[in-house]
């Protein structure tokens, strides 16, 4: 995964207004390869006449992008420190309005990843039919290589995903911009098909229910757009005006390239192909078969690809905010040695390999899923902006408002036109996923409300503490983080076994260090508490490493090193998965640093329970 990077070079792995729009919009941008084709391919069951309808209809998606984009800028500006549509709602319509969001996005997430994933390969092996046997393999494969990629951190994935993300704006403008050239001198000709591809027989008229379907399928074109606003905190210094100009910048390029795209297909009198994309068919009418338009088709299926990136960027940051709200597992809030949230990474990896396998690696069958959630959180940050400029009544607060006011009318309209054109082909999963995942919300969050209770907010009615001084001076090291009754009975119970008892804390967080030697002042607690500095995010290896010299130092006197540790008891099997499995961790790396770097060292490891409420 690379080295780890210390803490104070941090600002390092901060991007750049171009590095952030490389990781950022690559879903929003890789859309524009399959958009147009989606809202074509519900318009052709009316007749090929039915065709004309794309360009106003297009039209009509491009305001939306700019009214999002708009409001979503506002979002950076309102919350500089990040959040999008979560924060947004929790600060100004309540908890189950938050999770709502929270829950369409992560769901969003997740289908960005399989989706983008899946569109890749099939445009690999369609061009390579010997591979179709293993599109699962590859997708699963392609997936794994994304988690690697953002794990190793930000600046290491910006540097990956800007040669494929400019390489197909580069082509898309290119494309659009010798297509009008061309149209403009006459050289431009539509399309001549065999009568037999594209019969006239009608299946359905021509009607507002069929534009509002071909609207919604467009409307594909959207997702992606929150992810900047989620990720602020990844620009670098001033971060809210670089985010901003990153999401002008995404906004401007997405509204010209699918506007661009959906007239040239107008132009050009493109019908949906089984063999061959929309994009492709107007790539080679404008190219013929040059090297731009293979340059095109191999850009597209780069960006298709790390388009999930998008995701593996802002699904970890947005699940961090739950888990730091008490909603999901407190392991979401780890950040690793390469300043990465490495488990929300290796969470969304396993529920979008999981998704793959389910739907068998078919785009066909996952699009349906698609946009449903992300117009939702639209819906909802909008509306939660309307209040927050409400309330603040800053400089031009009114003309703020009402921008975001008609922003949540036209999302919201567009989310309930999604949900009903797409409802029978799919998108009931969604709806039935979203009341499940919100009752997973709120029994993680009342787990940990009964735990903090128990652990830490009885503290002060705890029976009195007997510290013990025996004879023996043989070291007892005891790991803390922070104070709470599963502590003090390891304390207690070290104190009860040598007069030479030390407490090790690692600080990762100078406001949390602070306030465990507050408490350890206040309880009067006789051993010594030793602070060690960590220039990294690990709080096992600097821990590890103290024990084991430590260790090293006592066998040349004789002495036995103990290691005692608390440890959490649970009572359901879920359990499990909202807590720091830190105990373990620390045993094993314990076992596997004693043998590398400090052969002979000896020590004994106790276990001290304490059982948790059910």
């Amino acid at each position: 995964m690379g080295r780890p990077i210390n803490r104070n070079d941090i600002s390092e792995q901060k991007v750049s207004v171009l590095q952030g729009l490389a990781i950022f919009s690559s879903d929003a941008l890789s859309s524009v390869a399959y958009a147009t084709e989606e809202m074509l391919q519900v318009l052709i069951l009316a007749g090929i006449g039915a065709l004309t309808f794309s360009t106003p209809i297009a039209l009509a998606i491009v305001v939306l992008i700019l009214i999002v984009g708009v409001s979503f800028r506002q979002a950076i500006q309102a919350y500089p420190n990040g959040g999008g549509a979560y924060v947004v709602a929790r600060e100004n319509l309540g908890k189950w309005a938050s999770l709502i969001a929270a829950g369409a996005l992560m769901i969003d997430y997740t289908l960005t990843v399989a989706v983008s994933v899946t569109a890749g390969i099939e445009a690999i092996t369609s061009a390579f039919p010997s591979l179709f046997p293993y599109a699962i393999d590859l997708c699963i494969l392609v997936v794994i290589v994304l988690t690697w990629m953002n794990i190793r951190g930000l600046r290491d994935s910006a540097k990956l995903l800007s040669l494929p993300t400019y390489l197909f704006i580069l082509f898309m403008l290119v494309l659009i911009g010798v297509g009008f050239v061309k149209y403009l001198l006459g050289d431009l000709h539509p399309i001549v098909y065999s009568p037999t591809l594209h019969p006239t027989l009608m299946l359905h008229t021509i009607g507002v229910l069929l534009i509002l379907r071909a609207f919604s399928s467009g409307c594909s074109a959207m997702t992606g757009i929150e992810a900047v606003s989620n990720g602020v905190t990844a620009f670098k210094t001033p971060a809210s005006r670089n985010a901003q100009t990153a999401l002008v910048l995404l906004i401007i390029l997405l509204a010209v390239m699918f506007m661009g795209t959906t007239i040239l297909s107008h132009i050009l009198m493109v019908k949906p192909e089984l063999t061959q994309t929309v994009l492709s068919q107007v790539g080679h009418a404008i190219f013929s078969n040059s090297w731009a338009y293979y340059g095109l088709q191999l850009s597209t299926c780069l960006i298709l690809l790390l388009a999930a990136n998008t995701s593996f960027a802002g699904f970890p940051i947005l699940a961090s905010m739950i888990s730091r709200d008490g909603y999901l597992p407190k392991q979401l809030q780890n950040v690793g040695d390469r300043f990465a949230f490495s488990n929300g990474i290796i969470l969304l990896a396993l529920l979008a390999i999981i998704l793959i396998i389910l739907f068998n690696a078919d785009t066909n069958a996952l699009i349906p899923l698609y946009s449903i959630g992300v117009f939702l959180a639209f819906t909802l940050c909008q509306a939660g902006l309307v209040i927050a400029w409400h309330r603040r009544r800053e400089k031009s607060w009114f003309r703020k408002a009402c921008v975001n006011g008609f922003g949540c009318l036209a999302t919201a309209i567009a989310s309930l036109v999604i949900i009903e054109s797409k409802f029978m082909e799919g998108a009931w999963i969604v709806l039935v996923a979203m009341p499940i995942l919100l009752y997973l919300f709120y029994r993680t969050s009342e787990h940990y409300l009964r735990i903090n209770k128990l652990l830490t907010e009885s503290l002060d009615d705890m029976p009195p503490i007997h510290w013990g001084y025996p004879d023996n001076d043989d070291p007892v090291v005891v790991p803390v983080s922070k104070l709470h009754r599963g502590t003090f009975a390891a304390l207690e119970f070290a104190h009860n076994l040598s007069r030479n008892v030390i407490a090790l804390a690692i600080d990762t967080h100078s406001d949390r260090t602070q306030k465990l030697q507050e408490d350890w002042i206040k309880f009067k607690i006789p051993s010594e508490l030793l602070v060690l500095e960590s220039p990294y995010q690990s709080t096992i290896q600097p821990l590890v490493r103290r024990i084991s010299r430590l260790d090293k130092c006592q066998r040349d006197l004789e002495h036995l090193t103990t290691v005692i540790v608390p440890k959490a008891i649970v009572r359901k099997w879920w359990h499990h998965l909202l807590h720091n499995q830190r105990t373990f961790l620390i045993r094993m790396a314990l076992n596997h640093m004693s043998q590398q770097e400090f052969p002979g060292a000896t020590r004994v490891f106790v276990e001290v329970p304490y059982y948790l409420p059910a």
